[in-house]
């Protein structure tokens, strides 16, 4: 029988040098804390601003560009007139190649 050297604590090391790689971190990393959720009990409050600017972006603005488009296009360029959901296509075009 083979007599142990060392003590049980030394062996533990020697199996942790071997499982040590470069990818390894001397410090020990705290579990992150769940962000705090905010209290369901609000209310979202909708002002006036913001109810025109919807106004204005989602009827106003295609109108507008369908009567310029309309306007314009088709005696300068020889182009077909467009409806207003062919506008509004237009701008949501225009703001996907904006963003």
């Amino acid at each position: 029988m083979e007599k142990p050297t060392g003590s049980r604590k030394e062996g533990d090391q020697k199996q942790k040098k071997k499982k040590m790689t470069i990818y390894t971190v001397n410090k020990i990393q705290e579990p992150k804390k769940p962000e705090e959720e905010p209290p369901k009990d609000t209310k979202v409050t909708v002002t006036p601003e913001q109810v025109g600017e919807f106004i204005g972006t989602v009827f106003l603005t295609p109108l507008v560009l369908m009567f310029a488009w309309n306007f314009v296009a088709p005696t300068l360029f020889g182009l077909a007139t467009i409806n207003y959901i062919q506008s509004f296509a237009i701008l949501i075009i225009a703001r996907c190649f904006r963003q």
